[in-house]
């Protein structure tokens, strides 16, 4: 399951789409959370990494440190097979 979270709109740090939403996609302890500092998320248009930062929802590109913990990351190379799915079926 999902919960999307409505947000004042950001830019992507890569490509500059303007993000207005966020999904949960990770239902912890305390049940869905809306984003918060140094999480990441994948553009749905660039299909790159972004970490949220202050003043929130602000975007940036993510650290070396921060790709690293993306690349070992199992939720996150779900996120980007989905992405990857979901930009194949896009018309030309």
């Amino acid at each position: 399951m999902t919960k999307t979270f409505r947000l004042p709109v950001a830019q992507c740090a890569w490509c500059g789409y303007k993000v207005d939403s966020a999904t949960d996609v990770d239902k912890g302890e305390d049940g869905y959370r809306a984003p918060e500092v140094d999480d990441v998320t994948i553009c749905l248009m660039c299909g790159e990494w972004n970490t949220f930062t202050e003043p929130m929802p602000s975007l940036r590109k993510p650290t070396d440190e921060e790709f690293a913990y993306i690349a070992g990351d199992k939720d996150c190379q779900h996120m980007r097979w989905a992405w990857v799915q979901m930009d194949a079926d896009r018309d030309p």
